[in-house]
């Protein structure tokens, strides 16, 4: 019995489909045939695809040097298109009807698993049976509005570099097939691929710690991406890690670098005393108010809340003379005290109110509280929270909501009465999350990790908060729902890492679309598995969570610079990536959760 529905059109596919899958969903992204082909000009382009005995699709591509002197192809000159129907429209639709794709270009060792968004079987996967595949890029839409965001893109699967010989032929062959989960495909491509289906307990080890694989590890003291090959029967691949300080001292590092780089020293401007991205090619701070993405508030909240952790572990004059003017910058500019409103940046400015921004100021304001155990700081924070809730944040899903800490320190503080009344708006706001459930409401992206998380971490805070265990329980649906972003591949970009692949475009210099692997943003998904670890006692939940926050540790380089997304496909439109962008902007709240983790 044939389970696939294939629909081919000009030797491409339309349409990849199971005959019993109950959604109906098709694979392919509309408008953008499967296994079209590109290459150097003389090269014939052939596509063949047959099913199976074993219910697998077999696809052969191949590529035919027509002309009479030898054709060099470099790579990148070589594509396959797969595009795979990896985007976002509201998420009742996403759920049954789109995919995650996790996609591994390791030479002759690639596959792709594409996982149903709402986790159902069948889903999609691929694995290579010859050839070699070493990279990957994607063309994204420029035009339309929705795609900026809500479209991943289409993905060019690029064979390493060959050459061809007059009359002479290069196939690229892989093997289409089905399977019931993340498990499950899993185990199938470790049957495939045998030993050089590479694993690691941690793709991002401290200086000191052994790197470690499926059968052997190493020491290593060295500093940065360590790469590793491996040879078993004719075929060949390989695996990345990268080797990083200690947390202790990237957080100073980092701290360091912000303090003494990325603040405004201009006693005649609005910005005086604010951290501001700063541009590691040109060494200068860059500010614009018509970006609000770029302005001297919103995320960079995060480069306050780092300084003072590391303050808070760390004496350090200097630094600390430097947090007070921050402090001050956004009382005057950013936080109106009277009013207990956060606003968009710097002179109370901003065209329409975000609710992102209340839990970022919250959290500056606890960690001042911690750092100088002035109340003042607290009530700021609990005003600031009350503001979100007054804005109708119990129907937003923000991202980084402090409901178990704040709680904790108004009581530390002896605010009993304010810590009671924010526990129920908490509670509240989680019962509300829970009623919800999967039918999420469109953000500033339709459909994304960062909405998961935050529904998972508040649900969890409001269980800790109330002990209500249909709140526990309203976790176990969404939290599957958030481990089908997270990669499985053998690269520290990409391993425990959340797929993003929009934020390069609005926080970086090089405005790119394009899988951002890391994206700080991942670390909300280990926030919720520690939490989640620390409520049931189950370790595993927390060997995941270490690994997952450690994976946002290489956006932070060694001198305290930073990056803020690692733009991760080979190509992004035809224009080369595979780079860490130049501006140090929103990443700092990476490495402020890897210190929130316990």
């Amino acid at each position: 019995m044939n389970r696939w529905i294939l629909e081919e059109e000009k030797g491409t596919l339309r349409r990849i489909a199971f005959a019993d899958d109950p959604w109906g969903m098709n694979w392919v992204s509309e408008g953008h045939p499967w296994g079209s082909m590109t290459a150097p000009e003389g090269i014939a382009r052939d596509a063949e695809r047959r099913v199976l005995d074993d219910e697998t699709v077999e696809e052969t591509y191949t590529f035919t040097n027509t002309m009479q002197e030898e054709i060099r192809c470099p790579e990148g000159s070589v594509a396959i298109e797969v595009s795979l129907n990896d985007n976002y429209l509201a998420a009742d639709i996403c759920l049954t009807q789109r995919c995650h794709a996790h996609i591994w270009c390791g030479g002759e060792v690639a596959w792709i698993l594409a996982l149903r968004m709402g986790g159902q079987a069948p889903h999609l996967g691929l694995w290579l049976t010859e050839g070699a595949i070493g990279s990957y890029s994607v063309h994204r839409s420029l035009t339309e509005s929705h795609c900026v965001s809500n479209t991943r893109g289409v993905f060019l699967l690029h064979p390493v570099s060959f050459s061809l010989s007059p009359g002479e032929t290069k196939v690229i062959q892989w093997r289409l097939f089905r399977y019931e989960g993340r498990a499950d495909g899993e185990r199938i491509l470790k049957e495939k691929f045998g030993p050089l289906y590479i694993t690691s307990d941690q793709w991002v080890p401290f200086q000191g710690e052994k790197i470690k694989w499926t059968g052997g590890e190493v020491d290593t003291d060295r500093i940065g991406e360590v790469s590793r090959t491996w040879q078993v029967n004719g075929r060949t691949t390989h695996a990345t890690w990268r080797v990083m300080p200690s947390p202790e001292k990237l957080l100073q590092q980092r701290a360091r670098f912000i303090v003494t780089k990325q603040q405004c020293n201009d006693s005649d401007s609005r910005l005086d005393g604010a951290y501001l991205i700063y541009d590691n090619e040109t060494g200068k701070l860059c500010y614009s108010h018509e970006i609000p993405d770029h302005n001297s508030a919103r995320e960079r909240l995060g480069m306050g809340a780092l300084v003072a952790i590391y303050l808070q572990h760390n004496q350090d004059s200097e630094a600390s003379r430097s947090l007070r003017r921050y402090a001050d910058f956004i009382l005057r500019e950013v936080y109106e005290e009277s009013t207990h409103t956060v606003y968009d940046d710097a002179g109370y400015a901003e065209e329409r109110h975000r609710l992102y921004n209340e839990p970022w100021t919250a959290i500056f304001f606890m960690e001042m509280y911690r750092l100088t155990r002035e109340p003042v700081w607290i009530d700021r924070a609990a005003d600031v929270m009350e503001s979100y809730y007054q804005w109708g944040g119990d129907k937003f899903y923000a991202i980084g909501i402090p409901m178990t800490d704040l709680v904790a320190l108004l009581r530390e503080a002896g605010r009993k009465d304010r810590a009671e009344e924010l526990r129920e708006l908490f509670v509240r706001h989680a019962e509300k999350i829970a009623e919800v459930g999967i039918h999420y409401p469109t953000s500033e992206v339709d459909y994304e990790q960062s909405i998961v998380a935050p529904a998972v971490n508040m649900l969890l805070m409001g269980y800790q908060l109330s002990g209500k265990q249909k709140l526990l329980e309203a976790t176990q649906e969404q939290m599957n729902l958030l481990l089908l972003f997270q990669g499985m591949q053998p690269d520290y970009h990409l391993n425990e890492v959340a797929i993003r692949h929009w934020d390069g475009y609005w926080f970086g210099k090089r405005r790119m679309l394009g899988d951002t692997f890391p994206h700080y943003w991942s670390s909300l998904s280990g926030i919720a598995f520690a939490r989640y670890g620390q409520i049931t006692g189950e370790k595993a939940w927390l060997d995941r969570a270490e690994q997952n926050l450690r994976g946002s540790l290489p956006l932070f380089f060694e001198d305290g610079s930073a990056s803020c997304a690692m733009v991760y496909p080979r190509s992004v439109n035809g224009e080369q990536a595979h780079f860490y962008d130049p501006w140090a902007n929103d990443q700092d709240w990476g490495l402020y959760y890897y210190f929130q983790r316990d």
